[in-house]
């Protein structure tokens, strides 16, 4: 009894240790000569199984499906410091937590979550700021918002002067004070929007 209850325990170890798997299939992409990834995950937070740390800086454009965990995104706004083009859309995650932008100041396009109901933005308590996700985004062209975000927290567009429009998703209640100094933007679409009162 002891002997099969010890190897059980022996091999669940060893699931829970081996790597994370990608699919193999014709839809994974790596291109290294222009550092294009586009992956598909099947478990979260293994985002360092499949891409070698040192190469996470010098990643141009990141496609993620699939599984997705915060572990995998802290990474990703932690070391991908050249990264342009950031497509999450099509991932499971449904809460977004990430402190700030600044160590991906090259990021042009990014689609989030579409399952995210939630933006967490964890700010030092002594400073007074409320919520500034995409501040400072200074290259930010293009922000596909999730289509069950609720809430846009007051000041999270700050100081990006290249967005030139952006559409809510059609469950937004208020955005008041979300967009500061974006001298770029002219339109904010509404069409989609139903719990809006104007």
């Amino acid at each position: 009894m002891f002997i099969m209850k010890s190897r059980i325990l022996l091999i669940l170890a060893l699931i829970t240790a081996l790597p994370c798997a990608y699919s193999q299939t014709q839809k994974n992409k790596i291109d290294y000569k222009t550092q294009s990834y586009d992956l598909v995950f099947d478990r979260p937070n293994c985002i360092l199984s499949v891409i070698p740390m040192e190469s996470l800086p010098k990643i141009k454009s990141l496609t993620i499906r699939g599984e997705l965990g915060n572990d995998d995104v802290s990474i990703i706004f932690g070391k991908c410091t050249d990264l342009e083009y950031l497509d999450l859309k099509n991932t499971t995650l449904q809460e977004f937590n990430i402190t700030d932008f600044s160590k991906v100041s090259k990021l042009r396009v990014f689609k989030m979550p579409s399952k995210v109901y939630r933006l967490h933005v964890s700010v030092p308590a002594q400073t007074n700021i409320f919520g500034d996700l995409f501040k400072n985004c200074y290259n930010l062209e293009s922000v596909e918002l999730p289509s069950e975000l609720v809430y846009l927290q007051c000041n999270l567009f700050v100081n990006c002067p290249k967005i030139a429009s952006i559409a809510l998703p059609a469950k937004i209640k208020d955005f008041v004070c979300v967009f500061r100094n974006c001298p770029s933007l002219t339109t904010v679409d509404l069409s989609q929007c139903s719990n809006i009162a104007l």
